[in-house]
């Protein structure tokens, strides 16, 4: 008799079972995909808006900063909290809004906050400084060294044309490196500031505060002005070419500009040729310029009517000058290195990255620069605070 083996019971079930199994395996699989999808889905929407908002809010730093350039005479005005810019919309992205207050030292503190459509937020905060273009006598964001009995002082001349009887005690120095000065008679009537040290030597002096580790200065570069430079109207002697920009004097040479703004690669006056101005100049140079041989006329006696703006960035080169009775001048040469040659008298203020006075040029500072706009709006800082 043969024995067969019978068939389980529930064998018939087993095959239901691995199906079902295998469905609910999928399924899992299916569920799982899904929600790594949405998840995906609602990381990038996130992402999306945190960047726009991040972008929003951002503009509204960057509006700020163009009203705040267009208004830079209303700079004292917004030291109170104050909303500048109401809710502007950007797009269909959402709005921002910007509020300004001060932050002491001068500067301003910005808030923009930033609310999408789909009611993302974000705040940023930006510190915004103004510093004066032509805040004293001397200012360098490098070093200013005095010798040669050279001595600051000041004057206004919306008030009256200078008068040592008479002059002020507002010719100041200020640098973000070291202050030098030396030589019998070498005076600074005023204060002198310096991020390093202040030092003087034997026969120096300083009549007012002298401050060590002082806190830097902003001076925001100039712009190149060319090429193209500018065309040869309105200038009359000397040599002058509107292809390299180049103005130049020689021998006895009296060069005269009339009244506008001029951009040239560079102006050399040597010998006794001299740079006449009988009206308001803004005169822009890309190069290495000499303002010295028979040096600067400015019938005016007012200071602002010539401005000299280098772009140049150089530690041993600039703009280069000489003081004269009719010397007025305020110069702006923020990155480049500013020479005085001779003695004499210099009318104006100066701002430079090194400043060398050693040969006992005299610098009366025309407080009616200080009326002029900023040297232009800094950013000092920037953070997101939501």
């Amino acid at each position: 008799m043969r024995n067969c083996p019978r068939p389980l019971k529930d064998e018939s079930g087993i095959v239901l079972i691995t199906g079902l199994m295998i469905l609910l395996g999928l399924t899992a699989i299916g569920v799982f995909a899904i929600n790594v999808a949405m998840v995906n889905q609602d990381i990038s929407a996130n992402l999306k808006a945190s960047k726009q908002v991040f972008y929003l809010t951002e503009a509204g730093i960057q509006h700020a900063k163009i009203f705040l350039t267009q208004n830079i005479n209303s700079w004292n005005n917004y030291a109170t909290l104050q909303t500048i810019i109401a809710p502007t919309q950007l797009s269909n992205i959402g709005t921002y809004t910007v509020s300004i207050q001060d932050a002491g030292g001068g500067s301003r503190k910005v808030l923009s906050t930033g609310n999408t459509s789909s009611h993302a937020q974000a705040a940023i905060e930006a510190l915004f400084g103004n510093s004066p273009r032509f805040p004293g006598a001397f200012c360098s964001q490098g070093d200013i060294t005095l010798q040669g009995g050279a001595i600051t002082d000041s004057f206004d001349s919306r008030v009256a044309p200078y008068n040592p009887l008479t002059a002020g005690n507002n010719g100041s120095v200020k640098a973000n490196g070291n202050v030098s000065l030396s030589g019998t008679n070498t005076r600074v009537t005023g204060n002198a500031a310096a991020g390093g040290t202040v030092t003087t030597g034997a026969g120096a002096t300083v009549t007012g505060t002298t401050t060590h580790g002082a806190p830097p200065q902003q001076f925001p570069p100039v712009h190149p002005c060319g090429p193209p430079y500018s065309s040869s109207s309105g200038i009359t002697g000397g040599s002058y070419d509107p292809t390299t920009g180049q103005l130049q004097g020689t021998s006895s040479d009296a060069i005269t500009l009339t009244p506008g703004k001029y951009c040239f690669s560079s102006v050399n006056l040597a010998g006794q040729s001299t740079l006449t101005v009988n009206g308001a100049v803004q005169l822009y140079v890309t190069a290495d310029s000499s303002f010295t041989g028979g040096g600067i006329i400015n019938t005016t006696h007012v200071a602002a009517n010539l401005r000299i703006f280098s772009s140049l960035s150089s530690s041993n080169q600039g703009i280069s000058l000489t003081g004269g009775s009719q010397s007025y001048a305020a110069v702006y040469a923020p990155n480049a290195y500013v020479k005085f040659a001779g003695g004499s008298d210099f009318y104006g203020s100066v701002v430079g990255d090194g400043i060398d006075d050693t040969d006992g040029t005299n610098i009366h500072y025309d407080e009616a620069l200080s009326a002029l706009g900023g040297a232009g709006l800094g950013m000092l800082t920037w953070r997101q605070v939501l």
